[in-house]
């Protein structure tokens, strides 16, 4: 399974964090957290059922290790999705 979606809201590139609204924060996450989330419970069961070997990618960008304040939402998200898949691999391990 490969996921690589992802958005950066065009508000989210200049709103500092306490200034986001909900709907900026929602925009963001809906995909690039939740498209993780909805792969990974629709896919992972059929890939245990198939007793195979298989593999899981999502697809983050590195500017999630960076500490400034540009794009904190986008950022948000690539550092959930990294732990989402840090936390599968070592159900799996």
């Amino acid at each position: 399974m490969f996921n690589n979606a992802g958005i950066v809201n065009s508000s989210d590139i200049t709103t500092l964090v306490w200034d986001a609204s909900d709907s900026d924060w929602r925009q963001v996450m809906d995909v690039n957290f939740f498209g993780v989330v909805y792969g990974v419970q629709v896919f992972v069961p059929l890939m245990l059922k198939q007793d195979e070997f298989c593999h899981i990618i999502n697809t983050a960008s590195i500017v999630g290790l960076t500490s400034d304040s540009i794009a904190v939402i986008y950022k948000m998200s690539c550092v959930i999705t990294n732990k989402i898949c840090s936390l599968i691999q070592f159900r799996f391990d």
